[in-house]
């Protein structure tokens, strides 16, 4: 065997590149120059998925930032932070062994405390962060102007961040109101913060005041939420973690301050997890409109192509100069979508973190930025999709004879019934990756491990569109069969454009059809979570009347009630009874845990009944309850394998608990929740708080009535409290479920976007493609009127296959979203086709057929026939 030497490689290399210039240069530059319009259209789809990509990463970058700066940029140079265990707040004991522990040379506590702030007409949530003089320990370069009123605060004042007081208008020495337990506050702005200095924690939204200060004004005597520690000079970062760990074993967790963002960065991923698939299907629909475009564009050169295989170029010049064209409208539609998508992100991230603020520990998203790896991943993104298709028509076309090249027929536009073998092998394929979608979502735990969830996607998509080619090669032929029947001539001829090229109507009918598709498996899959959820609510919520602390989030509150509000609820006319319900949100081996703690057992003493979990009915339930048992959520035992009668380990106020399982219940928490009998958590934990109460009322007390005699009590004495319904407190639970989804509407809309551009291109290469067809069509006696319908009318009958094969495909995705969701929660949600909604986007996906082929239709009649003539 004859090794070719380096500098024949090197020859070798160079006539391939010289080649490739030069197929570029006479070819396909010129013919992407003439064809202005339609590289303007393809650039346009891949920066609108681009955007779409870029605002999707860029937002929740922005979210999950603003979690993580939050829980750092408090600690300034501190190298180890202590946090609660099992309890709201450190335990004393664990403050008092920290600050006397060999190595630490300074321990600063810190409160923290998100409630609502208010100047003038404006009002914002915002985290108040207490912290001692000591702050200068882990500030050392200081606030600026401010650091007088930092270190050493005025009784009464805050601080304010630059982002907060630009938002409430407010600056030193002006007042301002705050929320607390015991009514509104007025405080007075000490100073604001210089920009850079804490200026990302809590998305900009802070304050600082003293400690002591802050634990009078929310109510908090002796409680600390924080320790940020710094060791000893020359003391081990490493040793000094180790030996705090032994000393505050069962009473703190200690680690770096980053590490108690981990338990919400989790829970953020995976509410996020459907956003970020969409990413890829935007990319998948903008493939669709790279392959429709490069296919009519190869098709109008194969004359160009015939005479260059002729004349001796190699088929992998050929390949690399339509690559080489198509990457360089990929890199221009990457770079413009990614200028799009960052000034989206800008829009998008105020909706995200009023989404994201329910579920965790910030009141806003933080400040948008590009980063330049987000940047190069979108710019790469439209180049790689655009390099994908052109590589995979390029190479289709190359094989082609000169013969066939030069035929007058587009290389694609072969029978209908020309399938063969391998379409039915594609078919298999992808019926193959379809079951293999549904094994994984039926029996792998997607639940807790959101890449599975992912992959069964990622399968699903892959099976659509293997299938695509034999589906909508059916569906053309039955619509050749039923259009001419329906329409007469004009249907005959839009019905044979569609058999007549199948390739083309693959791409552009799959295009369409697998964006529409999406919508009616949101509309289904998420539609059955929420019928479930409306019926799961009525049974959470089985009291008439609730007083809500305000600032409630999916679990806990910012400014909870205390406990001892009951006795004068219960005084009030009308209200026979009031039950204190308290959600604690505890952390364990880096896992939350939410406690419900609900006076089940004492509520069924008296017949009152607090939460269908937990029915009166169920007398041995309610009284395993009483004795101490828990009730956990079906994820809670799936992840620790429970059943009843199983022990389960919960810490409570930093000590570690058994509780043997009595049973379990449907939780929409995406964390470990287990309902424990309130007064039994209370001594445990020694919190006398409450999120809320549940108010029962006399035998004929009028609700309304009642509802504004118990707000009116709430005003008169400042206390932080609404009255709701509880068909408003059901409300409340479905509005926070459609807000998690809200951002996935947007991307639809962009994916339609892209499909209707696919379509637009496909009728304006259609339009162009037969224009000598459509001269001899004028000579024969068809009016330019007719001829603009038969274009209209194929455009329609594209999107009706596209629209059939949606409303297959999309429930199909519909029940797989919904068997992902049902594992996700660990109980069963039935599968409830969204029949409105299908009806509605199949109207949809003929209207935007019949929009895109306005233009072309209009492009098809004023041209003179002579010059139709005279075309090919």
């Amino acid at each position: 065997m004859k090794i070719p030497s380096p500098a024949h490689a090197r020859t070798s290399a160079r006539e391939q590149f010289v080649a490739t210039w030069t197929v570029f240069r006479l070819v396909n530059l010129r013919q992407l120059t003439r064809r202005r319009r339609r590289a303007a259209l393809t650039l346009a789809g891949i920066a609108a998925a681009v955007s779409l990509v870029v605002a999707i990463t860029v937002v929740n970058a922005a979210v999950r930032g603003t979690v993580r700066d939050t829980a750092v940029g408090l600690a300034g140079v501190a190298q180890l932070e202590a946090r609660p265990f099992g309890a709201p707040s450190l335990a004393p004991a664990a403050i008092r062994r920290t600050n006397s522990a060999p190595g630490v040379g300074t321990a600063v506590p810190s409160t923290q405390q998100i409630t609502r702030m208010q100047h003038g007409g404006a009002a914002t949530r915002v985290l108040v962060a207490g912290m001692p003089p000591s702050i200068a320990a882990l500030f050392p370069n200081g606030f600026g102007d401010a650091t007088a009123a930092v270190v050493d605060p005025a009784a009464g004042s805050v601080v304010l961040s630059p982002h907060l007081a630009e938002t409430l208008g407010a600056g030193a020495g002006d007042a301002v109101t705050v929320a607390t337990p015991t009514g509104t506050r007025r405080l007075f702005v000490g100073a604001v913060l210089p920009n850079g200095v804490l200026s990302s924690v809590n998305g900009g939204d802070l304050a600082l005041t003293g400690l002591a200060y802050s634990q009078r004004l929310f109510d908090r005597p002796g409680k600390v939420d924080r320790l940020y520690i710094t060791p000893a000079r020359g003391q081990s970062v490493e040793a000094l973690q180790r030996q705090l760990r032994r000393t505050l074993y069962g009473k703190a967790i200690v680690g770096d301050p980053g590490a108690s963002a981990a338990p919400f960065e989790h829970t953020f991923d995976g509410i996020a997890t459907t956003t970020q698939q969409i990413r890829a299907v935007a990319l998948l629909v903008a493939l669709f409109l790279v392959l429709n475009t490069m296919a009519m564009s190869l098709a109008e050169r194969r004359a160009d192509l015939a005479l260059l295989v002729t004349g001796g170029t190699q088929r992998g010049p050929i390949v690399a100069a339509f690559v080489a064209e198509a990457a360089l409208v990929g890199l221009a539609g990457g770079a413009l979508g990614t200028v799009i998508g960052f000034l989206l992100a800008h829009r998008l991230v105020e909706q995200a973190g009023a989404v994201y603020e329910s579920v965790l520990p910030i009141t806003s998203a933080g400040a948008v930025h590009l980063t330049a790896r987000q940047a190069l991943l979108g710019v790469l993104s439209g180049a790689a999709v655009a390099m994908a298709g052109a590589a995979f028509v390029a190479r289709r076309v190359v094989r082609l004879t000169p013969i066939e090249a030069l035929a007058p027929a587009a290389p694609y536009a072969v029978s209908a019934q020309s399938r063969g073998p391998r379409s039915g092998l594609l078919a298999l394929g992808g019926l193959v990756a379809t079951a293999c979608a549904a094994l994984v979502v039926a029996f792998a735990p997607v639940g807790s491990h959101p890449e599975l969830l992912g992959l069964a996607l990622m399968l699903t998509l892959a099976g659509s569109l293997l299938l695509l080619p034999f589906l909508v090669g059916a569906l053309s032929a039955g619509s050749r069969r039923a259009w001419p029947q329906l329409l007469g001539v004009r249907g005959r001829l839009a019905a044979d454009g569609l058999v007549r090229a199948p390739g083309r109507t693959t791409v552009a009918a799959g295009a369409l059809g697998l964006t529409i598709a999406l919508v009616v498996a949101s509309a289904s899959g998420l539609g059955s979570f929420r019928q479930e959820v409306n019926r799961a609510a009525t049974t959470w919520f089985a009291a008439p009347l609730y007083v809500r602390a305000n600032g409630e989030g999916l679990l806990a509150s910012d400014q909870p009630l205390p406990v001892s509000l009951r006795r004068r609820l219960a005084a009030i006319e009308g209200v026979r009874a009031a039950y204190p319900i308290r959600a604690a949100l505890l952390e364990r081996r880096n896992q939350q845990v939410a406690i419900l703690a609900f006076p089940i057992a004492q509520a069924a003493r008296h017949g009152d009944q607090l939460t269908g979990d937990v029915p009166v009915r169920d007398q041995h339930l309610v009284a395993a309850v009483g004795r101490g048992q828990v009730v956990a959520s079906r994820l809670t035992a799936r992840r620790h394998r429970l059943h009843t009668g199983s022990i389960l380990h919960v810490s409570v106020a930093g000590t570690d608990h058994r509780f043997r399982v009595a049973g379990t219940f449907n939780d929409l928490a995406s964390t470990d929740a287990v309902y424990l009998e309130h007064s039994i958590y209370t001594r445990l934990s020694e919190d006398e708080d409450a999120d809320r109460f549940a108010l029962m009322l006399d035998s004929g007390a009028n609700r309304a009535v009642v509802a504004a005699r118990v707000q009116r009590f709430l005003d008169a004495n400042g206390l932080p409290g609404t009255v709701a319904t509880r068909g408003k407190m059901e409300s409340y639970v479905l509005d926070l479920v459609n807000g998690l989804f809200s951002l996935a509407g947007g991307a639809q809309l962009a994916a339609l976007l892209i499909a209707a551009m696919v379509v637009l291109n496909t009728m304006l290469t259609v339009t162009f493609e037969r224009r000598r067809e459509l001269g001899l069509q004028r000579m024969l006696g068809m009016t330019g009127r007719q001829q603009a319908g038969t274009v209209v009318l194929e455009a329609v009958a594209m999107s009706a296959v596209g629209a059939a094969l949606a409303v297959l495909l999309g429930l199909v995705l519909g029940a797989l979203m919904t068997i992902g969701i049902e594992n996700q929660l660990a109980w069963h949600v039935s599968f409830h086709p969204a029949i409105g909604e299908t009806v509605a986007a199949v109207l949809v996906a003929i209207a935007i057929g019949a929009a895109a082929a306005c233009y072309p239709s209009w492009l098809a009649t004023r041209a003179p026939l002579m010059e139709l003539l005279r075309v090919e």
